[in-house]
């Protein structure tokens, strides 16, 4: 009984920092990181949607999702941070236009022809990286902080198979990074 009264002290802990956490997150003012979103959504136009590195069918990007993560940060109400985090409100306009275009209008303020969205059955924990990582850099800067972090990763764990001596592992897990399985 110990272990499960443990078990849930810890979840609520969990919760409640993670909440406090995407509050302070909010907090941050749009204008600070405007300049980085309008950055950022020159870089995935000029990109596309579907952008592929090198053309290759498996380095594929989902742009889309980005820039609708983007959108989010950039459509926060940092007056009303609680309500912010738990609407996690995006913006669109008609079908004819793109998220960009939506995002790029919500960040010059301009509200007029784009309708808030709030998508509440999900946490929006990302926020919690992506908006501090637009406060000091644009998505091209991010998407190099995630590829570093990745290898680094990847580098760990090579370096704990090869001491472990989990060949089969290591075999695998160099054939998924390579995209070759």
């Amino acid at each position: 009984m110990n272990h499960v009264i443990k078990i849930f002290s810890i979840t609520v802990l969990m919760v409640v920092s993670f909440f406090f956490l995407s509050i302070l997150t909010v907090m941050i003012p749009k204008e600070t990181i405007k300049i980085h979103v309008q950055e950022s959504m020159d870089i995935i136009e000029k990109e596309g949607l579907k952008y592929r590195i090198g053309d290759i069918f498996f380095f594929r990007l989902d742009n889309f999702t980005d820039a609708l993560m983007i959108n989010i940060a950039m459509g926060v109400n940092d007056s009303q941070p609680v309500k912010s985090v738990i609407q996690n409100t995006y913006y669109l306009q008609n079908e004819n236009s793109s998220i960009i275009k939506a995002t790029r209008d919500i960040a010059d303020e301009n509200y007029q022809g784009v309708y808030a969205v709030p998508y509440p059955r999900y946490w929006h924990g990302y926020q919690v990286i992506l908006r501090p990582l637009l406060y000091v850099t644009n998505y091209k800067g991010i998407r190099m902080i995630n590829g570093c972090c990745f290898v680094s990763l990847l580098c760990i764990i090579f370096a704990f198979l090869i001491k472990r001596r989990e060949w089969q592992l290591l075999v695998t897990l160099t054939l998924v990074s390579l995209k070759i399985i």
